[in-house]
């Protein structure tokens, strides 16, 4: 086991990748369909933070297989949005 969280676990496995198990359907769409976009743009790291690639996902399981990467690391999309602006007050954008 490489990691616990409320959200899920992640798992090592022999293939030098990592098997996420997402708690909740939600949770799993939201991180599944942020990997595929960085994939899909090719983003390899955000702000000097590697980004691990998407090797395989499973609807039915509700896991994503990832590429395992060195620290510094963006791993957890489960709480992003894409293609909406997230629900700040106009207080916290000003800021």
């Amino acid at each position: 086991m490489l990691g616990r969280r409320i959200r899920g676990v992640v798992f090592e496995t022999d293939r030098r990748s990592a098997i996420k198990s997402l708690r909740y359907v939600e949770l799993f769409e939201r991180e599944r369909d942020v990997y595929l976009r960085l994939f899909e743009c090719q983003i390899t790291g955000v702000c000097g933070c590697r980004v691990p690639r998407l090797l395989d996902d499973s609807d039915r399981l509700q896991v994503i297989e990832i590429g395992i990467v060195q620290p510094p690391f963006v791993l957890d999309f489960a709480g992003a949005d894409l293609d909406r602006r997230p629900d700040f007050s106009e207080d916290v954008y000003a800021e």
